[in-house]
């Protein structure tokens, strides 16, 4: 198993204590002391923050595993958004668009299944579409 799927499992892991934790706050409110309120907020927001650190290092995980960086990411996507605004052929920003719709649903694929070939073929696509529309 890969660390990006590993990441992404204790990630949602502890999302669902972190929902318990708030359940169980929310359900005896009324009986609960506010020094425990405070702990089990406490833990709640600790839990989730913890999680969404988790799930960032998974994401850097899985473009390594993609042989991939993060500023190769980023560059495309900046470019094509800068493209958004400046193409004049409607069919040209209709296809970055939908290159970076494709960019962005891999990567959200890949957080529930990791899948860094997936990644790599949305952004190679971005790319080439991008790369075209400048030229």
């Amino acid at each position: 198993m890969s660390a990006s799927h590993s990441g992404f499992q204790l990630a949602k892991a502890l999302d669902a204590a972190a929902d318990a934790i708030k359940a169980r706050l929310y359900r005896d409110w009324d009986s609960l002391s506010p020094v425990q309120r405070k702990a089990l907020e406490d833990a709640f927001w600790d839990t989730m923050g913890n999680a969404m650190r988790i799930r960032t290092a998974s994401v850097d995980a899985l473009l390594i595993e993609a042989r991939t960086s993060l500023e190769a990411v980023e560059d495309v996507t900046r470019r094509a958004a800068a493209l958004m605004a400046t193409l004049d052929d409607i069919r040209k920003a209709i296809k970055v668009a939908t290159a970076l719709f494709g960019l962005a649903a891999s990567v959200a694929a890949a957080v529930a299944a990791p899948n860094p070939a997936a990644v790599v073929g949305a952004l190679k696509a971005l790319k080439k579409v991008v790369d075209a529309a400048e030229a």
